[in-house]
């Protein structure tokens, strides 16, 4: 994609984003999918804001810059998932816990190889 069809796609998005705000602020009550769109919502809005550092201090890799926002983001996510575990809100008979449980053990894999790399 190249910046001029990016530049456009982030005003799309920024009008978007604004008739949402509107509806929010006129809605009697919290729909569904708030706190999900706020997360996703703020992730973007680190993400932009790591891009935006990365360029600004030139002698940084911005996919650095990303990966350090990504792991933050993760830990929160990891509090959000054991207050749902907590809270009754995730269980082992949803669709989704078996690819979830996958997708950790990899990532525990790959740490443990990072982490016999740095020793």
């Amino acid at each position: 994609m190249s910046n001029e069809d990016l530049s456009q796609r982030l005003c799309r998005v920024k009008q978007a984003l604004a008739e949402v705000e509107e509806q929010l602020v006129e809605a009697d009550a919290c729909p569904d999918g708030l706190e999900d769109f706020k997360s996703t919502l703020d992730h973007t809005r680190l993400s932009a804001w790591a891009v935006l550092t990365a360029v600004e201090a030139k002698n940084f890799q911005h996919s650095v810059v990303l990966a350090r926002f990504r792991i933050t983001r993760l830990m929160e996510m990891c509090r959000s998932i054991r207050s749902d575990i907590a809270g009754g809100l995730l269980t082992s008979s949803m669709p989704e816990y078996q690819s979830f449980c996958t997708a950790l053990d990899d990532t525990r894999e790959h740490l443990a190889h990072l982490a016999e790399e740095a020793a």
